[in-house]
């Protein structure tokens, strides 16, 4: 009876925010500013996120992103190094129903995002809060179930390969490869993926 009642509550925070898919393609090269989303305690999350900010220093863009930890950890327990350019979001700044504190989120959420990345195969509450409170024209996700929220899905035909470097690697290897409206040309993900 409790979830159900969660489970509503989660739906109408959901539905009071606005949010479109806006198919809006844009290559690394031409973007300012990337956020990412991660979640701290999913397996190779640290290295998937230091793959991507290399890739984006390489390309001189701007980045921020906010980590769901949600396990409680000892001191000096945490899994991944601090890192100033991401946000720690702990299960102690989360309500009962999932919605995360205001005050940790703000300077993630104000932002505005050229893309933004969904680097999680974890599906939350918290996660989808996140993604569609973010101002970006442009998401890239990894999990099929939260399609919905993204431009953009990297996703495995096999459930089992759920390498969070190599989707990343993808990811950007495409993000670099295509080219800006400006220059006219185009390549076709399939293409691409093939």
């Amino acid at each position: 009876m409790i979830s159900c009642i969660v489970r509503f509550l989660q739906s109408r925070v959901l539905k009071n925010i606005s949010f479109s898919v806006r198919r809006a393609f844009i290559p690394i090269s031409n973007a300012t500013k990337v956020g990412f989303i991660f979640d701290g305690n999913e397996e190779n999350s640290y290295d998937c996120v230091k793959y991507l900010e290399s890739v984006l220093k390489e390309n001189k863009v701007i980045y921020k992103g906010i980590c769901l930890d949600i396990i409680d950890h000892k001191d000096g327990e945490i899994k991944h190094q601090n890192d100033p350019y991401v946000t720690y979001l702990y299960k102690k700044e989360i309500s009962k129903i999932g919605v995360p504190d205001e005050d940790i989120i703000s300077k993630f959420i104000s932002e505005q995002y050229d893309i933004l990345f969904d680097l999680s195969f974890n599906d939350s509450f918290t996660l989808r809060y996140l993604i569609k409170s973010a101002k970006t024209p442009f998401i890239i996700g990894f999990d099929s179930r939260r399609k919905e929220y993204h431009d953009m899905t990297f996703s495995s035909p096999e459930e089992k390969n759920k390498d969070l470097v190599e989707h990343i690697k993808t990811a950007t290897k495409f993000l670099t490869t295509i080219k800006s409206e400006n220059n006219r040309r185009s390549l076709s993900m399939k293409k691409f993926l093939c």
